[in-house]
């Protein structure tokens, strides 16, 4: 067994679920930190034998997540091996990433952090090809070594490295599902009402000039997306590329944020 802990934070995950405890099963701390699932996904938890946890104190059946940082700061506070392997129930890891894995963690070097190359799944089509590909995440660190997650990302939260720790990159890549686009879009609606409560109930002490950059620089990565996924069409074409629809999901969502951030310069507030 490896000796490494897996927390997977789940909701309504039986769909994807399986496929991801089958390519962690030779890890000995494996939980989940779920919202109180209401499909099958405490009985395939029960048939891996792995514990399940609540994100919140609850009997309230399907709750989603509204701050991520927490949620996953909690879980990882579980967990009973000094490293952990950061991974959502909607993604798995390979046989060769998982040998790197296990030679990293017996190599025991506190000190490092593992990144592991990215691959997107649109059902069974493959994405490798994308504006933000090639990609890496840091997904496999040490407790000792002082990573941490940041306090008050609600959505796509960060972790803060200490300037001692170096980051390794993996060979092998892990696997991650992307939605169909109108499954997507609701995530995203979802994610979006998270940016834009903070944005606009928070007080912040931005200075004008810092709140229009801030407008400007969301509508520039837009642009960026878009003429990244230009040069990734000219040079792959489209069989293994991320389709134009997905493209249109994340320059959408950046320009929502310019708005709500062009509102906070206004002083909106809700």
């Amino acid at each position: 067994m490896i000796p490494c802990s897996v927390p997977i934070l789940t909701l309504n995950s039986e769909k994807t679920l399986v496929r991801c405890l089958e390519s962690v099963k030779n890890f000995d701390d494996i939980f989940l930190v779920d919202g109180n699932s209401t499909d099958g996904t405490h009985d395939i938890a029960k048939r891996y034998g792995v514990p399940v946890y609540k994100q919140v104190e609850t009997d309230e059946p399907n709750v989603t997540i509204t701050d991520f940082s927490a949620v996953r700061a909690a879980a990882y506070k579980r967990a009973q091996r000094d490293w952990i392997l950061i991974l959502d129930s909607d993604e798995y890891i390979s046989e060769a990433l998982k040998h790197e894995i296990e030679q990293a963690v017996m190599h025991n070097d506190t000190m490092t952090a593992y990144a592991f190359p990215y691959v997107m799944l649109l059902g069974n089509k493959q994405i490798r090809y994308s504006f933000n590909m090639p990609r890496a995440d840091m997904r496999l660190y040490n407790k000792r070594s002082g990573i941490y997650l940041k306090e008050g990302k609600t959505v796509h939260e960060k972790f803060y490295l200490p300037e001692t720790v170096r980051v390794v990159t993996f060979k092998n890549d892990f696997f991650n599902d992307i939605q169909p686009y109108r499954k997507a879009l609701k995530k995203d609606a979802f994610y979006l009402s998270l940016s834009k409560k903070k944005i606009l109930t928070k007080k912040t002490s931005l200075i004008r000039g810092e709140m229009m950059r801030a407008v400007i620089l969301n509508f520039m990565r837009a642009f960026h997306i878009l003429a990244r996924s230009i040069a990734v069409y000219a040079r792959h074409g489209f069989k293994e590329s991320l389709p134009p629809a997905h493209v249109w999901r994340f320059m959408r969502y950046h320009f929502i944020i310019s708005g709500y951030r062009l509102q906070q310069l206004m002083g909106k507030r809700i």
